[in-house]
């Protein structure tokens, strides 16, 4: 038996199955799966996994009008099947849904190896952790079928906030003595850095596009603003902040995104204001989410365009701190 998934091409029930087996370790009752409106999806869960609740694109909600949640959500070739401008709230509807300590996972035909399948744009890899970055760190689920593209988000318990090991509290500490005046910190996470700078006397704001992260935040520490958003979107006048806070952001972006950041955090400070940048040293121990290596000099170098750089920390296998003043 085969089914026909690929907008012409087929692939057996035996792929689906193995594919099916990477994704879903979660018990039948436990997972709900919206999928692409299409009988073979639908013939296909019927016949090898009649437990699982499912739904099209276009009729999921009725299904959870009750606002049942879910250990796994699974968008099976859904956010292809509608437009890019509708991509987000779906991921974010799904989200809803997903219970503590649960999981999402995005499922599309990968257009790079199955050439000419999928919807007529394709939806990348990079699309997809486009998508999902907002919600928390995606997983690229290695063993899945040569055809797929599939990531997972798996969703925090809400806990109470931890208290940074040693290390990172120095850090901490020394970059809030930095900060002055109105600060305004581009990637603040749940906001351990922000109340520590608060506690300084200092005005923050905090800036994430982490939508778990900054829900928080927000509950955690109520007498700060926080915004969701994209570092390079949010809606902020121009030169308001006294200080611009750059920590632990610019190993996770390409340069060139991650230099846009940075001038976006200069244009935001006012004459005479202070941006304060923060990043792992390059022999720090390798993560797997950090895409770009600094080192004081290339930090500086950097840095340099906008005028002369302060070292402040160069720890050896931790910690680089670094800042700039604003002409008056």
């Amino acid at each position: 038996m085969s089914f026909n998934l690929h907008h012409g091409g087929r692939i057996g029930s035996q792929q689906i199955e193995d594919l099916w087996s990477v994704v879903n370790r979660s018990a039948p009752e436990e997972v709900f799966v919206i999928a692409a409106n299409k009988g073979e999806y639908r013939d296909f869960f019927r016949q090898f996994e009649p437990a699982i609740a499912h739904a099209a694109v276009g009729e999921w909600k009725k299904s959870l009008q009750s606002g049942r949640t879910f250990r796994h959500i699974v968008l099976l070739e859904a956010l292809a099947e509608i437009p890019a401008g509708r991509r987000p709230a779906l991921v974010d509807q799904a989200w809803s849904h997903v219970r503590s300590k649960g999981r999402l996972t995005a499922i599309e035909v990968n257009p790079d190896r199955s050439p000419g399948r999928g919807s007529p744009e394709g939806l990348k890899l990079g699309v997809l952790k486009t998508l999902l970055r907002t919600l928390g760190t995606p997983k690229t689920l290695t063993r899945q079928p040569y055809q797929w593209t599939a990531l997972s988000v798996r969703k925090v318990a809400e806990t109470a906030a931890q208290t940074p090991n040693a290390s990172i509290s120095r850090r901490m500490a020394v970059t809030a003595e930095l900060c002055r005046g109105r600060v305004l910190e581009l990637g603040c996470g749940p906001g351990e850095l922000a109340v520590e700078i608060q506690r300084r006397g200092c005005d923050v704001v905090g800036v994430d596009k982490n939508r778990e992260k900054i829900d928080r935040a927000r509950e955690r520490y109520p007498s700060i603003e926080f915004h969701r958003a994209d570092a390079l979107d949010v809606d902020l006048p121009q030169a308001s902040f006294d200080t611009a806070l750059l920590p632990e952001i610019l190993e996770h972006l390409p340069e060139a995104t991650g230099n846009r950041i940075v001038d976006r955090a200069w244009s935001l400070l006012k004459p005479g204001g202070r941006m304060i940048v923060t990043v792992p040293n390059r022999n720090y121990v390798p993560h797997p989410n950090h895409v770009r290596i600094f080192d004081a000099e290339s930090l500086a170098a950097l840095l340099a365009a906008y005028g002369p750089p302060v070292l402040v920390v160069d720890q050896p296998y931790k910690w680089l701190i670094m800042y700039v003043d604003k002409a008056t």
